[in-house]
């Protein structure tokens, strides 16, 4: 744990053994010591606790550190994502479109679940601005030494917005490889959306055009899978 640093004695609560003096030490093994999480260096009081201990400058510090290195993943992922979003913005709404009508094609008994990256990218921007004000609630308990209040934070927002983080986190840059992990299944159909394909930028039709030769390219080597293992099947069965 960060070394401390200077506590501010007139920000700590009173100690709750009753010696009326500051509570600038935490207890790191709490359940050893009748759950007392916050203790002073009077003598009765300290010397019970003869574990491990931190100043609470340190310990608030540290779950600041932790937290700033979430925040840093968050804004790495809008960057790679969100930022790079409005290149392939006319893209995304096309293929979106045409896994949508598939959705609606498909019936709901097949259990398919499709992804969106308009959604998905709207997610990620959400994520980033809850994970921004979630620190600076941090940073004003922090200032507060409110230590226990900070912790709760962490347990109950910082783990909800974790597991947010997870369901986004896989997703890489924004780029063709991206939009053929998305929307494989849509590209590989003969979808058209005229007022939509209107829109696309000379960039754009050049990923298009890319796709459309990497799904055709897909659709022949599973073509080939399945002769060659049919040929596989026919000899043996002559061997027999």
């Amino acid at each position: 744990m960060q070394t401390a640093t200077a506590v501010e004695i007139s920000k700590c609560k009173q100690c709750a053994c009753g010696s009326k003096l500051a509570a600038q030490y935490v207890c790191l093994l709490p359940e050893k010591c009748n759950n007392q999480f916050l203790y002073c260096d009077d003598e009765n009081c300290s010397s019970k606790h003869d574990h491990r201990m931190a100043k609470i400058t340190s310990v608030m510090q540290h779950l600041k550190n932790q937290v700033g290195e979430f925040r840093e993943k968050v804004s790495t992922l809008k960057s790679n994502l969100s930022d790079l979003f409005p290149t392939f913005e006319k893209l995304v709404k096309f293929y979106t479109a045409s896994q949508k009508a598939l959705s609606q094609k498909n019936s709901p008994q097949d259990g398919k679940k499709y992804r969106y990256l308009d959604e998905l990218v709207a997610k990620i921007d959400k994520l980033y601005n809850e994970v921004d004000s979630y620190s600076l609630s941090l940073d004003e308990l922090q200032i507060e030494y409110k230590l226990e209040e900070m912790i709760k934070t962490v347990d109950v927002q910082g783990e909800r917005l974790k597991e947010e983080f997870t369901e986004v986190a896989t997703l890489a840059k924004m780029d063709e490889e991206l939009l053929w992990n998305i929307y494989e299944e849509a590209i590989s159909t003969d979808y058209v959306n005229q007022e939509l394909m209107d829109k696309f930028s000379p960039s754009n039709w050049n990923t298009y055009h890319g796709l459309q030769i990497k799904a055709l390219k897909s659709k022949l080597d599973k073509k080939e899978a399945e002769f060659q293992a049919f040929k596989t099947l026919v000899e043996q069965k002559l061997q027999i």
